[in-house]
């Protein structure tokens, strides 16, 4: 079956000097690892720069359900960076994103809702300018993302409680008989970043150990909601420039 669909490259993995096996998370079939041959041609090699992290491309796909690896037909540009990949700043943010999207967009089913926030999310890392507002991308990423994948803690925005309980993400008066709590200014923490959105992210004036801070505690959330989120390598390089 052919199928065509809008599609970002999570994941681009070489086989020497003729393959690449690359992890999409498409429109409509959700997750998909496709193969791509290329010629030793510059058209080959040209071909090859499409499949940069995070891409936003159209794709056909000959599509077998029980084939682990699927056959990409055609590819095309469907979104053309204007900024990205002249932007040290928004290169480490989008390897971090990849990195994150890689280990949580896991499932081969249409998911429209998904594909439509992080594309959203992606345009305006692409034309945001403002460099608090690159700074702070990545925490307002994560915490959308939440929306899309399920856990997005809602009654912690404006929960009366001082606690905040990772597990059920929820902020209460007492502290729950495990340890994955915040507490105090961390809880306070974890509402500003609640509050964040693409439109107001140069408005969160962040000290670097407060981003560090928050950093680790969303993350920390990430690990309890899914399954196998491993420690990210791309962290180093986020520290680097805004941490």
């Amino acid at each position: 079956m052919l199928i065509k669909s809008k599609a970002i490259v999570l994941r681009t993995v070489v086989y020497g000097d003729s393959q690449l096996m690359v992890h999409l998370f498409t429109e409509v079939r959700g997750r998909l690892v496709v193969a791509v041959r290329l010629s030793s041609s510059p058209k080959g090699r040209m071909q090859r720069r499409l499949f940069q992290p995070l891409s936003l491309l159209s794709v056909e796909i000959d599509f077998r359900e029980n084939r682990d690896v699927q056959r990409l037909k055609a590819v095309a540009i469907d979104y053309a960076w204007t900024s990205v990949y002249a932007d040290a700043s928004k290169i480490a943010v989008t390897l971090f994103l990849s990195e994150v999207l890689f280990h949580t967009l896991r499932q081969e089913t249409e998911d429209a809702l998904t594909y439509g926030f992080v594309e959203l999310s992606l345009r305006c890392l692409d034309v945001m300018e403002s460099s608090r507002g690159k700074a702070n991308f990545h925490l307002a990423f994560l915490v959308g993302l939440t929306r899309c994948l399920g856990f997005f803690p809602a009654d912690a925005a404006e929960g009366a409680g001082g606690v905040f309980d990772m597990r059920t993400g929820q902020c209460v008066a007492s502290l729950p008989p495990h340890r994955d709590v915040l507490r105090g200014a961390e809880t306070e923490a974890m509402r500003r970043l609640l509050r964040m959105d693409y439109n107001n992210l140069h408005r969160f004036a962040f000290t670097r150990e407060e981003r560090r801070r928050c950093l680790d505690m969303i993350l920390a959330y990430y690990r309890i909601h899914v399954s196998a989120f491993p420690e990210l390598r791309t962290v180093g390089v986020l520290e680097e420039l805004f941490v």
